[in-house]
């Protein structure tokens, strides 16, 4: 019945950093989901900017726009299913995010008049993959290359080709935008790695704190110098088993030694061997009573032994199995037992009552012996 510290125990550094990835990937699921929901919506709405600056094409641009609402809105799909989405949130994320990039990089050779409009929506998509993507650099880097091979082979298929001013205006924009995307990226990532530190360092610290608020609460509730409970620990011990008993009506037993003659011991042999002899006398107790026991120090020279689940017979034969336990130990030691349980109405110190008479008229009733106790 020995008392744990109250508390959940502190999560390990392997423990912070799965919680922190998934943090990571629930934040990429959001975003997708979100931004998703943007190019779906923008993407047909685009139409109408197709129809004023580019109305030679804007009927093709438009059925193209609106078959890449398909991987979109798959993608999408999976992003909402749970485990699935937040698990592969960061593959489906880039999917939703490079489908318009890849209709977007097949229209720019096409689109003679607005083309640097349409470069502008071609740049947002990049920005938007490191300032508002939570995700991995290696996802804003692949979105980058897939933007710029697209572009590429939409150049070099394009048959009439593209004059230098279009090129450089591509290259402009699209190189900023990357550039601007990596570095934002990688300086995102730098802040959360940042943070996972700080968390680390705020969860060892949480983790001895405890482990500190562990150590104290054990020592404030065991007996320094027999290394058992002390009478702190056994009031509280006690007081939760009386109303766990009253409650239930399951019996309990409370048992009181008191070592013989330990005056007399203190007196003829020093403050030291009684010491030791409290020591020795404790660890015999300690590796007899039961697992579910609780075996405490409370008073100088007396111990007391709390015994749930326990009878009446039991309790006397336990109580006698511990005299006997003591009478064999060297130093013609011997313990006067006292013993009580539970009854209904019955309050912790009424119980702590009757053990102690009975314990003190067992030890009335011996003849006074001179203690014998080998130094």
């Amino acid at each position: 019945m020995a008392r744990e510290p109250e508390g959940v125990a502190p999560p390990s550094v392997g423990e912070v950093r799965e919680v922190h990835a998934a943090e990571m990937r629930a934040s990429t699921r959001t975003t997708g989901l979100v931004g998703g929901v943007i190019i779906l919506v923008a993407m047909p709405l685009w139409a109408i900017y197709d129809q004023v600056v580019a109305p030679e094409v804007a009927g093709r641009f438009l059925t193209v726009r609106l078959l890449s609402l398909l991987p979109v809105l798959v993608a999408w799909l999976l992003l909402r299913r749970e485990p699935f989405g937040e698990r592969h949130a960061e593959v489906l994320a880039a999917c939703g995010f490079a489908t318009p990039q890849l209709v977007i990089a097949w229209m720019l050779p096409q689109a003679d008049q607005g083309f640097d409009g349409y470069l502008l929506g071609f740049s947002l998509v990049i920005y938007g993959s490191a300032f508002l993507l939570v995700a991995r650099l290696h996802v804003t880097i692949v979105l980058i290359a897939a933007s710029w091979l697209a572009t590429a082979t939409s150049y070099t298929l394009q048959r009439d080709g593209i004059d230098r001013v279009e090129l450089t205006t591509t290259v402009f924009y699209l190189g900023t935008a990357s550039l601007l995307a990596a570095v934002g990226r990688f300086l995102r990532m730098r802040l959360e790695r940042e943070a996972l530190a700080a968390r680390l360092a705020l969860e060892a610290e949480q983790a001895r704190t405890l482990e500190l608020v562990g150590e104290l609460d054990r020592l404030s509730r065991e007996d320094s110098l027999t290394r058992v409970a002390n009478r702190r620990a056994w009031d509280e011990a006690l007081h939760r088993a009386c109303a766990e008993a009253e409650r239930t009506g399951a019996p309990l037993a409370v048992l009181l030694l008191d070592i013989d003659r330990f005056k007399h011991i203190n007196d003829e042999y020093g403050h030291r061997r009684g010491d030791e002899v409290l020591q020795e006398v404790s660890g015999s107790l300690r590796r007899r009573v039961r697992g579910a026991d609780l075996l405490a120090r409370v008073g100088g020279d007396e111990f007391a032994v709390l015994c749930p689940n326990t009878g009446p017979e039991e309790a006397r034969h336990l109580a006698g199995e511990l005299t006997l336990l003591v009478a064999a130990m060297p130093g013609d030691l011997s313990v006067s037992v006292g013993s009580a349980v539970h009854w209904p109405g019955c309050d912790p110190e009424a119980l702590m009552g009757l053990a102690d008479r009975r314990l003190y008229d067992q030890k009335r009733s011996r003849p006074p012996v001179t203690a014998q106790v080998t130094v």
